[in-house]
């Protein structure tokens, strides 16, 4: 629509123009759809009232005419005294040659039935109770009548005629005929009156049930619950529209003159709006066809007029897009062409600030994002793009929602502040898309202009990451220095000690055995010795044990580099512990990458290092905890993470976890954590810890991939 009418001025014309013309077009075109809707609904209609009448006065006729013939067979039995086999052998040849008859009884007064035709049947058993009232009733009427049986289980009713055999006219009925009419001869016969293919024609009783569905037989049995049942039994006959059997339809509906039957004709909502909506399409698309010449008119004709305002409106819409920034000058000699020449020197002059302070804030080592009042960016550089991992995402008019939570909230400080609001500085851990931890230092204020008013909020921030990692590696190594110096010499100082005591307690035991042996001593006090010396043994194995870690912390260890693969190291290190885990009952779930994890390092130190974490982890979870271990590659580098679902460990305890001799376990030495910080520093990686009290622990190691 817009390379058609790329002008707002344009527009306005042919709106213009198309709304004088086609107003009066659309008042014509509904009034003529009312008009013509309510000829042809008052024709569907009076169609619909005429074939439910026709079906109306179609049924009492044919009722009538066989009900006479049973008379006329009535009547000549009472001529004849009832001497003769006539009436057995009428109603046979009756049932037989008039497909309107089931069948035909010949009922006794006392409910035997005397013959049943077209079997021929004599003597049988008594009426049906279902056919009893029916019998009762031509007792004390005296006369022919009409009437329904509807049966259980919506199985299709029974319409029966009964007539009454008396001595004399009028007299005490001694016997008569009950006749079954044939329900497929009825709906055979119905079905010529129905409008058109999808109209529909009924027999209903007066309780609602349909007797005849010209359609579908299935429906016969049913009972239909609407108001033309009532008031077709009233004696009216009328129209409305409703539903019948779940179809929105147009009912016709009149009462079956000296019968207990209604007639009803129904024709589908939609077969009745069809004709209109024929109609009113095919005006519709002649409009449209007029509307679309009228605009092609119109459009041609003011062309040449505002042809080149339309021009240099492209051209400042592109400019606006930012898919150009210099304007063609127009060639009419008129006041577009000095329009045209200012609004090229403002787009060159514009671009060229535009560029120069692009410049400015690409040179910048640091990130700068502005926002607007309403939290919109207004622009990023490309190093705020590194450091937030945006680099091929367009965060230019995008929502501040699209930032990290902690520039959400500098925005929110700032955003109405006053214009002698100094900003607000601090730091904050951000995890970028790889999953690595980064230390931003952000500063934010508010943006001014020119007259001291707050326009939006502008925020810097750059990467603090590896100062903070010096500092910590600086002050680690001058406190392990420390500690290192002092545990060679306390080591060296009590191991020779321990060795004495240990060579002393073995000598002890030894002597104590021989005595034992030659006295025989027995009683409560030689056992006590025993268990003295045993606890001095044991103290001093733990002792050693003891100096040896102290050993190993304060030597620097020789590494002998090897490419390794990671998940068989980790395999290797969950199959020596698989005994310790089954004890436990410790449930182990891997997730591994496709291809091998190669890195490079010393096996042995890795292996130590991975094991350590792998103990704390079994030592943490209780009986049948779960450990689930995933390895995976994360901007060429591999991160093993390890989570427990063990007790956790507090905020206040974490930051001194990789401290030697601090430790969370009270038989624990303090230092195997800090010798697989050490061992993963030492081969370029770093370890993370994530912890929450009564939830779990997740160690996350990171060593660089081998290429």
């Amino acid at each position: 629509m817009k390379k058609i009418l790329p002008a707002r001025l344009t527009k306005r014309f042919i709106v213009l123009g198309l709304f004088l013309i086609m107003i009066p077009l659309f008042v014509i075109l509904y009034l003529g759809v009312m008009s013509s809707k309510d000829i042809v609904d008052n024709q569907t209609e009076n169609q619909a009232i005429q074939v439910t009448k026709s079906l109306s006065n179609q049924t009492t006729n044919l009722f009538e005419y066989k009900m006479k013939l049973l008379e006329n067979i009535s009547v000549t039995d009472r001529l004849t005294n009832h001497a003769s086999e006539w009436p057995r052998s009428a109603i046979t040849d009756l049932a037989v040659n008039d497909a309107f008859f089931q069948q035909i009884y010949l009922v006794s007064q006392d409910g035997q039935i005397l013959h049943q035709a077209p079997t021929g049947q004599e003597g049988m058993d008594n009426l049906p109770p279902k056919l009893q009232p029916i019998l009762n009733e031509l007792k004390w009427r005296r006369s022919s009548f009409s009437s329904t049986v509807v049966t259980k289980n919506n199985r299709p009713p029974g319409i029966f005629i009964a007539v009454p055999l008396q001595a004399e006219e009028h007299g005490e009925v001694h016997s008569g005929f009950i006749a079954q009419v044939s329900v497929d001869f009825l709906q055979k016969n119905s079905k010529q009156n129905i409008v058109g293919q999808e109209g529909r024609s009924f027999l209903l009783d007066q309780d609602g049930t349909v007797l005849i569905d010209t359609n579908d037989n299935k429906s016969m049995g049913l009972r239909l619950t609407s108001p033309v049942v009532e008031e077709g039994y009233s004696g009216r006959t009328g129209i409305r529209y409703g539903s019948v059997l779940q179809e929105k339809v147009l009912i016709a509906y009149s009462p079956v003159d000296h019968l207990p039957f209604l007639s009803v004709t129904t024709i589908p909502v939609d077969h009745v709006n069809a004709a209109t909506k024929n109609l009113t399409f095919s005006l519709i698309m002649g409009l449209v066809v007029l509307t679309i010449a009228v605009t092609i008119l119109l459009y041609f004709s003011v062309k040449w007029v505002i042809k080149p305002i339309n021009a240099l409106t492209e051209e400042a819409n592109q400019y606006v897009q930012g898919g150009k920034w210099k304007f063609n000058l127009l060639q009419e000699k008129d006041e577009v062409k000095t329009l045209s020449k200012a609004l090229n020197y403002m787009a060159t002059s514009l671009k060229e600030k535009e560029r120069y302070l692009q410049l400015i804030l690409g040179s910048f080592p640091f990130g700068v994002i502005t926002m607007d009042p309403l939290g919109n960016v207004t622009s990023v550089n490309d190093k705020a793009k590194e450091l937030l991992n945006r680099k091929h995402k367009r965060l230019k008019g995008k929502s501040i929602s699209a930032l990290p939570v902690p520039l959400k909230e500098h925005f929110e400080t700032c955003k109405n502040a006053s214009s002698d609001f100094e900003g607000i500085k601090d730091e904050y851990i951000y995890r970028n898309l790889y999953g690595r931890k980064l230390v931003l230092r952000r500063f934010s204020s508010p943006l001014l202009d020119e007259t001291g008013q707050v326009i939006g909020v502008v925020t810097t921030f750059w990467d603090i990451t590896k100062v903070r990692q010096l500092e910590q590696h600086i002050q680690r190594s001058e406190q392990l220095a420390a500690i290192g110096q002092m545990t060679a010499g306390l080591a060296h100082e009590v191991k020779n000690p321990l060795g004495t005591i240990q060579m002393a307690s073995d000598l002890i035991e030894s002597e104590f055995k021989e005595l034992e042996n030659r006295y025989s001593f027995k009683g409560k006090d030689p056992e006590t010795i025993k268990e003295a010396l045993n606890d001095i043994q044991d103290e001093t194995d733990r002792m050693n044990e003891l100096v040896k870690s102290f050993l190993q912390f304060s030597r620097e260890t020789k590494k002998e580099e090897s490419i390794i693969d990671l998940t068989e190291l980790v395999n290797e290190i969950l199959h020596l512990l698989s005994h310790q885990m089954k004890q436990k009952k410790i449930e182990i779930n891997t997730i591994y990458p496709e291809e091998q994890a190669f890195v490079k390092g010393d096996r042995n130190q890795i292996t130590q290092a991975l094991l350590n974490v792998f103990l704390n982890s079994m030592d943490a979870v209780e009986q049948q905890g779960k450990i689930e271990v995933t390895i995976e590659k994360v901007d060429q580098q591999y991160v093993l993470e390890v989570m427990d679902d063990g007790v956790g460990i507090s905020q206040s305890k974490m930051k001194r976890i990789f401290n030697p001799f601090y430790s969370t376990k009270q038989e624990g030495t303090g230092l195997g954590l800090s010798i697989t910080h050490d061992i993963i520093n030492n081969h370029g990686g770093y370890m993370e810890v994530e912890s929450e009290t009564g939830v779990g622990t997740t160690m996350l190691i990171y060593l660089k991939a081998f290429k």
